[in-house]
C-alpha cells in the first residue's frame, strides 16, 4: 500500500524555482530528447509562474507606504539643520566676543549658514504640506492608501509638524539674538582719529609759516575725518544690509511658525476630544456597573420566584392527584363490617 506523493513533490517543486532553470541549462546529451527537455522546461514555467506572481504579490503589499520616504526627508533635513544652527551659535559667539580681527569671513558663513537653515526649515514645510494633502485626498504617488495607513500619516504629519515648529522656534531665538547684540553694536562709539594737539600749540607762536602749517594740518584733520565718516558709514551700510537680511529670514520663518500653529492647534483639539471621550468612558463604565449591580439584585430574585412558583405548583399538583384519585368500586357491607361486640343479641343466640 502506497502513499500519492504528488501533491508534496509539486509542493518542493514551487518552493525552489531555481531547479527549472538548472533543468533548462541542461543540454540534449543530460537525458532525453531536446524535445522531451523543452516540454519539462514549459511544464514547470506553467507550474511556476502563479507561485512567483504571488510572491510579487506579498513582497509589493509588504512594502512599506511611500510617504515614508517624505518622513525620511524630513528627518534628514531636520538633522541638517541641527548642524546648522550648530555652526551658527559658535559663530555667534565668536562674534560677540570684542577683537580687532576682521570677521568679514564669519559674517559671510553666518549669512550662508542661516539661509541654508531656512531652505531647509521651507523644504521641511512643502513636505509636510505633500502629507497633509495625501492624508486629505487618501492617496499618496498614486497609491491608496488604507485605514491603518492614514492613521499613521495622521500622526507622521502631528508629530513632524511639532518637530518643525521646534526647529523654527530655536532658530528664531538665535537670530533675535544676534540681531539684538548686532543693534546694540552699532550705537557703541567708534574709535576716533587722533589728533596732534601739542603740534598745534607749538604752531600758534610762529609767523605765516606757522600759520599754513596750521591751516594744513586743519585740512588734513578734515580729510581725515571725512574718510573716518566714509568708513563709518560704508560700516553701517554694510551692517544695514545684514540686518536687512537677517530680517527677512526671520520674517520667512514666522510665516512658517504661525502655519505650523494651525497644526498645532488641531493636534490640540484632537487631545481635548480624547479627553472628554475618556471621561464619558468612565461615566458609561459607572453606569453600567450599577446596571450590573441591579441585574445581580434581580436574578437573585428571580431564583427565589423561581422556587415559590415551583413549590406552588407541586401542591396544586398534589392537590389535584388528592381530588383525583379513584375510590373504591362498592361501599362496604355494615354488617359483615361490624364487630362482633357491636351485632344484636339475637344473633348471638
Amino acid at each position: 500500500m502506497y502513499r500519492d506523493r504528488t501533491n508534496l513533490f509539486l509542493s518542493y517543486h514551487r518552493t525552489f524555482p531555481h531547479q527549472r532553470h538548472w533543468r533548462s541549462q541542461q543540454g540534449p546529451g543530460a537525458g532525453g530528447e531536446p524535445g522531451d527537455v523543452e516540454a519539462v522546461g514549459e511544464i514547470g514555467a506553467a507550474e511556476e509562474a502563479h507561485p512567483m506572481l504571488e510572491m510579487a504579490q506579498k513582497q509589493a503589499a509588504q512594502l512599506p507606504p511611500g510617504f515614508f520616504e517624505e518622513v525620511q526627508r524630513i528627518d534628514a533635513e531636520l538633522a541638517g539643520n541641527d548642524v546648522h544652527m550648530v555652526a551658527l551659535a559658535k559663530l555667534y559667539r565668536k562674534n560677540a566676543l570684542p577683537g580687532f580681527v576682521d570677521k568679514t569671513a564669519d559674517e559671510r558663513e553666518i549669512e550662508a549658514l542661516s539661509f541654508k537653515t531656512i531652505a531647509g526649515l521651507q523644504r521641511c514645510y512643502e513636505a509636510i504640506k505633500r502629507l497633509q494633502a495625501g492624508r486629505e485626498a487618501q492617496r499618496f504617488q498614486g497609491r491608496a492608501l488604507g485605514r491603518g495607513e492614514l492613521a499613521i500619516l495622521e500622526n507622521c504629519c502631528r508629530a513632524y509638524a511639532a518637530k518643525i515648529q521646534a526647529a523654527s522656534h530655536r532658530f528664531r531665538v538665535m537670530q533675535n539674538n544676534y540681531l539684538k547684540f548686532l543693534n546694540n553694536d552699532d550705537f557703541k562709539p567708534l574709535p576716533a582719529a587722533t589728533n596732534d594737539q601739542e603740534t598745534l600749540q607749538l604752531l600758534e607762536e610762529e609767523g605765516e609759516r606757522e600759520a599754513q602749517q596750521e591751516l594744513d594740518s586743519y585740512s588734513q584733520q578734515t580729510l581725515q575725518k571725512q574718510r573716518q565718516k566714509q568708513r563709518e558709514t560704508q560700516y553701517l551700510e554694510d551692517r544695514d544690509a545684514e540686518i536687512t537680511q537677517l530680517a527677512k529670514g526671520v520674517l520667512e520663518v514666522s510665516t512658517i511658525f504661525r502655519e505650523m500653529q494651525t497644526l498645532i492647534l488641531d493636534q490640540g483639539t484632537v487631545v481635548d476630544r480624547i479627553d472628554y471621550n475618556l471621561e464619558n468612558t468612565n461615566i458609561d463604565l459607572k453606569q453600567a456597573q450599577r446596571e450590573l449591580d441591579q441585574a445581580v439584585g434581580y436574578q437573585k430574585r428571580t431564583q427565589k420566584c423561581k422556587v415559590i412558583m415551583l413549590l406552588s405548583l407541586l401542591v396544586v399538583f398534589f392537590f389535584f392527584v388528592v381530588l383525583l384519585k379513584p375510590r373504591s368500586s362498592g361501599t362496604p357491607d355494615k354488617g359483615a363490617g361490624a364487630r362482633p361486640e357491636d351485632r344484636p343479641a339475637e344473633d348471638r343466640n
